[in-house]
Parts: structure tokens; C-alpha cells; sequence
């Protein structure tokens, strides 16, 4: 197997072409990365050389919001094994991306999700002083997903796209910001000053002075400076106090210091019990998402992101699920919609398909939804809908469709009722396919 792999001319280290083994690689040299971003090749592979000081994160983050995301980045070292073991995981891969292979990524998060997917790999977790807080995730980084991740981590986890594998630390961070950098300082009680010495106090029992033990001390013996006692035996004459810090501006005795916590990010100065405490966990694609990645077809690509649009398993659910509605409340109604297009959608241009989809989105209410069945039928689900409205419905559209000339493009409109549908059977698929052939 032949690897396309991409090399920017600066990154090319020395001795490049005598140690790299080219019958592995199909080798594309260009001489910036804007030519390599530029490329119609979505390459598998990206080189660069390991003491290069060229590359950067920014470079890293531009390639892996480009068409080429998905691609192996790694450093060349001359150690043709190493490029060897690469070539070979690539080409382990070889079945997931084909399994996606009509996924398209519409942001930087749908770009990670099957990039996880694609080389089976976890969100892992690294330490870094540089980090504001000091745990960070490389490919979060890589994709320009570092920003307040640990919401969209929430998000993730809250819509089964990703789930923890394991737990790695916790910390305790900022109220403010989050960060871990945090400055803990000693403050006096009484007047919240800084200036604080820590000595061993002691406790005259005839006077009941309270002081630090050198204040006590008068020619190598112990007396009190208040009442003048000698302090002979502890326990009998004195005891050391509790008391072991003294404020050098206000001069206050206390036992116990107030401590607070600084923020080195962001200057917020905060109580200790206002911390928040953090937990951080490796993470993985769940099953549920990398099955809608490998279940993503030709012609889910081709309405992804279009209003309305779901997926035919989802849309038979959902008509199955009608159905039950009206056994609860049998005044309930819905209708479906049928656009048999003229021939397969995949033959149709690309612009005149878009143009009928968008003319058919546009006569929907925000609660009606389609999908599309192989080879040619389109199908409009209008819920709580009778069947007069629903006869409304699609004489507007076939109004526009002559208004349009798109008549060309639909053989056939027709309207159905749910108590039609009802007396068949409550399968959704089945539904569709008796509709379908229904005269």
C-alpha cells in the first residue's frame, strides 16, 4: 500500500531522500504549507522534521481545519522502522474510512469526533506548567477546541458523543477562570495584613499573659514581664499556649492565620472554600456516535445540515411513534408527504437538487420533517396535521413547482393520512415501502 504523504520543502531535513523508503509513500513536496492546504489530495500522511523550528501549534492548527484533518502528523527522525510502523497503522485504518467515508465535518468539533473515530484513539490528558490549568488535551488543542473545553467536554458527554475511560486527578481551581495556578497566602485575622511571624508562645498562669517565649526570657530564665512570676514548671507555673503566629503591624496573637488564594490568571483573590474543585478524565467516541459516522451515507451527506432533514431510522421511529399517539388520543392525525423524484437523487445536478430541497424547506412548519429514500422518494412528515391541510400543502407545493420549472424534476406528489396508514401495520420502514407501491 502507497501512502499519500505530504512534506512542506522547509520541513524536508537533510538525507531525507536517501533514508525514506519511497515505495511506501507517494510523495507530494510542496514549498509552503499554504500549497500543501491548498492541495486537492487529502493526504494520509504529513512529514515534518523532528528538529524543525519552523513548524508550530498555529501550523498544526491549520492543517487539521482543513481538508486534511484527518492525516497522520508525525516527526521524521531518519528512522525509515518508525515510518514503516506509521505507514502500517495507516493502512489499518484503511476499512474505518471507508465505513465514513461520506461524513462531512461541518466544524471543528465533527472533525475531532472522526478523527477518534477514524484512528481509534482517547482524548488523553498531558501535564503543562505553560497551561493555565496545568491539564490540557493535545488533539482539543491541535483542532482549536482548548477554549473553555471543560464545558463542551459537559456537552459532549450530555449528548453521548464522547465517555470517560478513566479517571486521572483532581485539582482545585479558580472560581473565575479555572485555572490551577493559584498563590495561597498567610493574612492576619484582625487586620488582613501579610506581615506575619510564626514563634512558640507561652501561657503565664498567674496573670494569664499571653506571649512569645522570648519575651519571657530575662537573664536565661523564664518571667513574666506583666506580673513578674518566675516560670519554673511547666504545667504548674505556665504551659505553651496555642496561640503560635503574631501579626509585626497590628501586633494581634491568634492561633490560627486566615488564608486565601490568589489567581495568577486572572487576579481574583478568593476565599479557600470558594475553590472548585476539578476532576479530570480520559475520554473515548462512544459506540452510538462512531455507529452515526459508519452508518453516514451518501445521502446523508448529501442533506446534512439541511433543516428538517433526519435520517430514515430516525424518520420510521418517529412515524411508529405517531401511530402510538393516535392509540392514546384518537383524534390525533398526521400526514405524509410523497415526492417521487423523476430519477435517483445522486443522478440529479447538484445545484437543481439543492434548488428542490430548499423550494421543498421552505413550505414547512419548524415541527415537520423529511428524509430520503433510495432510489427516488422523498418523504414529508406533517405532524398534527388533517388531511384537508395536508391536500393544501401539497398543492402549494406543486404550484411552486411550476412557478419554479422543477416539475421536470418530481413524477409524482401524493398525500396520506395516519388513518389510512393505521390500518396496515405499525413497522416504519414497512410503512413506508406499502405507501410506496400503494396505486
Amino acid at each position: 500500500m502507497r501512502v499519500n504523504t505530504a512534506v512542506v520543502q522547509p520541513w524536508l531535513p537533510d538525507g531525507f531522500r536517501e533514508t525514506v523508503n519511497y515505495s511506501m509513500l507517494e510523495m507530494h513536496v510542496f514549498n509552503t504549507l499554504e500549497e500543501l492546504l491548498d492541495a486537492d489530495v487529502a493526504f494520509e500522511l504529513i512529514l515534518f522534521h523532528s528538529q524543525n523550528e519552523n513548524i508550530a501549534l498555529e501550523d498544526i492548527k491549520r492543517i487539521r481545519a482543513s481538508k486534511h484533518y484527518l492525516a497522520r502528523i508525525e516527526l521524521f527522525e531518519s528512522d525509515d522502522g518508525k515510518l514503516q510502523k506509521t505507514v502500517n497503522e495507516i493502512g489499518l485504518i484503511q476499512q474505518r474510512k471507508q465505513k465514513s467515508s461520506h461524513f462531512m465535518a461541518q466544524s471543528q468539533a465533527e472533525r475531532l469526533w472522526h478523527f477518534l473515530y477514524i484512528w481509534d484513539v482517547e482524548l488523553t490528558v498531558t501535564k503543562s506548567p505553560l497551561a493555565s490549568r496545568y491539564y490540557f488535551y493535545p488533539l482539543l488543542q491541535a483542532f482549536s477546541l482548548e477554549r473553555d473545553y471543560e464545558q463542551l467536554i459537559r456537552e459532549w458527554c450530555k449528548e453521548k458523543k464522547i465517555e470517560p475511560t478513566g479517571f486521572v486527578a483532581s485539582y482545585f481551581a479558580c472560581k473565575s477562570c479555572l485555572a490551577s495556578q493559584l498563590c495561597f497566602t498567610d493574612h492576619c485575622p484582625e487586620c488582613h495584613s501579610q506581615n506575619l511571624t510564626s514563634s512558640d508562645f507561652l501561657h503565664c498562669f498567674s496573670c494569664g499573659n499571653i506571649a512569645p517565649e522570648d519575651h519571657f526570657m530575662q537573664s536565661d530564665q523564664l518571667i513574666c514581664k506583666q506580673c513578674k512570676a518566675k516560670l519554673r514548671h511547666i504545667g504548674i507555673d505556665y504551659d505553651r499556649a496555642l496561640e503560635n503566629e503574631i501579626c509585626n503591624d497590628c501586633g494581634a496573637v491568634f492561633q490560627q492565620s486566615h488564608l486565601s488564594a490568589e489567581c495568577m490568571h486572572c487576579e481574583t483573590i478568593q476565599e479557600t472554600d470558594e475553590l472548585v474543585k476539578c476532576s479530570v478524565y480520559q475520554y473515548r467516541l462512544t459506540k452510538e456516535a462512531g455507529m452515526q459516522l459508519s452508518e453516514f451515507s451518501k445521502y446523508d451527506a448529501m442533506f446534512h445540515k439541511t433543516d428538517h432533514y433526519i435520517k430514515p431510522i430516525f424518520y420510521c421511529r418517529f412515524l411508529e411513534w405517531g401511530l402510538d399517539m393516535k392509540d392514546i388520543h384518537p383524534a390525533y392525525e398526521y400526514a405524509l408527504l410523497s415526492v417521487r423524484l423523476t430519477q435517483a437523487a445522486s443522478l440529479f445536478e447538484k445545484s437543481e437538487l439543492n434548488r428542490l430541497v430548499k423550494m421543498l424547506v421552505s413550505n414547512l412548519r419548524k415541527t415537520d420533517m423529511f428524509t430520503y429514500i433510495e432510489p427516488d422518494m422523498i418523504w414529508i412528515l406533517l405532524p398534527n396535521t388533517q388531511a384537508d391541510d395536508a391536500f393544501i400543502v401539497q398543492n402549494r407545493i406543486d404550484d411552486i413547482l411550476n412557478r419554479e420549472r422543477l416539475t421536470s424534476h418530481v413524477k409524482e406528489l401524493r398525500t396520506f393520512n395516519s388513518s389510512f396508514i393505521k390500518t396496515w401495520v405499525q413497522d416504519g420502514e414497512v410503512i413506508l415501502d406499502k405507501l410506496q407501491n400503494t396505486h
